[in-house]
């Protein structure tokens, strides 16, 4: 069971400037953060120095993400590229400029050997990482994307943007495979569970949603917020899950259990990122107040001493957190409920592929890319991927599990009652016609 989360750090690098997203390093040694001001801060948990700003973007950096061995930070920004850094003080990057809108989103394989960038010209693109070389984009979305990544496998995309839409892509044919349209708001964030066998998603409808990524079946619906859902952060045991949203609060959910378990309040204003601790033993947040909020998300088998307990850097929160507002309330009893069929939206979530638009072709303004190099941009890539097991769910999971397969299979009796209806009368029409066309059916002169 997870612990009551405690307010641990504060840090401020960005001077009144508002941060848009936050990432930890897979080894817990540096935090980044990304801001209107187009430049990237760096912190050291390790030594406490003072904190690095990375300077290359020309304009707001709006996502940021390690690669899986924590040796190469991408960052994508309202300047239309994506730049590859090296995380160290001395700034060497690499910039991607393929794309003709802000660049909002992008991920790594889990071998590190692609890189997939999400952009308001409404375009999915594919880049080698050793070459550094433009792979082919991905189209269909009718609107601008904002979210894109990888299935633990490497097999599978998955992406969404402002058109509502989740689509599901192959990564070798680059085609789209299937798509979801459950959420009444632009998808912000999305993706796949350590896994590989649910994919979530959080949206400005204030939602967040889970789907069997085999059967694409609807599983978990929560209304998690007041406010759109900002980013997404799976713990490493896979058993709780974290949110931030505009209405001003992160949250901290139980995936076994189905319900909310803490919200913590402490930024004066939008929560735009949050992201676990590789050992889940910290939660941090950031806010468009120009602060990074460190909570201590300690388990009952979290080993001690934990790693925030010798985290350097940041200031201490005055009183306990007050002078923050660094509160956390437990969760209330109607944001708490295990989500259920009265949860879940009436219409089957099921979209059949053959009833999808079809992709547009490939432009020539869409099949090439620029690459700029800053600095030394020697990288060096190497593979590292985990996952947690999956837990088995409980007595009251299963009963509603058992209740969905029921009702769907209900559904299904009734859709085949009626094919099978419509079948019979097609049989009846064709034998009539085959009476009135045989020999000697009409009449004679």
């Amino acid at each position: 069971m997870m612990n009551e989360p405690k307010l641990d750090r504060v840090f401020r690098g960005h001077t009144k400037s508002a941060l848009n997203s936050l990432a930890v390093s897979p080894n817990m040694r540096q935090m980044v953060t990304g801001a209107d001001d187009g430049a990237i801060t760096l912190w050291n948990f390790q030594s406490g120095s003072r904190a690095t700003r990375l300077e290359g973007h020309k304009g707001a950096v709006v996502f940021l993400k390690y690669n899986k061995t924590g040796d190469v930070l991408a960052s994508c920004a309202e300047d239309r590229s994506v730049r590859l850094w090296v995380p160290r003080a001395n700034g060497e990057s690499v910039a991607f400029k393929g794309h003709s809108g802000t660049v909002r989103g992008c991920d790594f394989s889990s071998d590190n050997k692609l890189i997939v960038t999400a952009s308001d010209d409404k375009l999915v693109k594919l880049w080698t990482l050793d070459k550094r070389r433009f792979q082919g984009a991905l189209h269909g979305h009718l609107n601008w994307v904002r979210t894109v990544s990888f299935s633990p496998d490497n097999k599978q995309i998955i992406s969404g943007g402002d058109d509502k839409m989740v689509f599901l892509w192959d990564t070798e044919t680059r085609k789209h495979t299937f798509q979801f349209n459950d959420h009444d708001g632009a998808i912000r964030v999305l993706q796949f569970n350590k896994q590989g066998t649910t994919i979530m998603s959080g949206a400005d409808d204030h939602a967040i949603k889970m789907w069997d990524a085999r059967s694409h079946c609807l599983t978990q619906h929560y209304n998690a917020h007041n406010g759109p859902v900002t980013s997404l952060s799976q713990h490493k045991s896979g058993n709780y899950l974290a949110s931030s949203s505009t209405d001003g609060t992160a949250r901290l959910w139980d995936l076994r259990m189905g319900k909310l378990l803490y919200s913590m309040e402490g930024h004066k204003g939008a929560v735009s990122s949050c992201s676990f601790g590789s050992d889940g033993s910290f939660l941090a947040t950031a806010g468009k107040d120009s602060t990074v909020l460190v909570w201590s998300t300690e388990t009952d088998t979290t080993a001690c001493p934990s790693f925030v307990s010798g985290l350097k850097g940041g200031e201490k929160p005055a009183v306990k957190g007050r002078a923050y507002g660094g509160k956390v309330r437990s969760a209330p009893t109607v944001a708490a409920k295990k989500p259920s069929a009265d949860h879940r939206p009436p219409a089957a979530p099921q979209v059949t592929p053959s009833s999808l638009p079809m992709p547009m072709p490939p432009t020539a303004a869409d099949t090439s890319g620029i690459i700029e190099e800053q600095g030394d941009a020697s990288f060096s890539f190497s593979s590292s991927i985990g996952a947690a097991a999956p837990t088995a769910p409980g007595t009251a999971d299963l009963t509603a599990v058992l209740t969905q397969v029921l009702s769907k299979l209900e559904g299904l009796t009734t859709t085949m009652d009626a094919l099978s209806r419509r079948v019979q009368a097609t049989e009846s029409k064709l034998d009539l016609l085959n009476s009135t066309s045989s020999p000697g059916s009409g009449s004679g002169s």
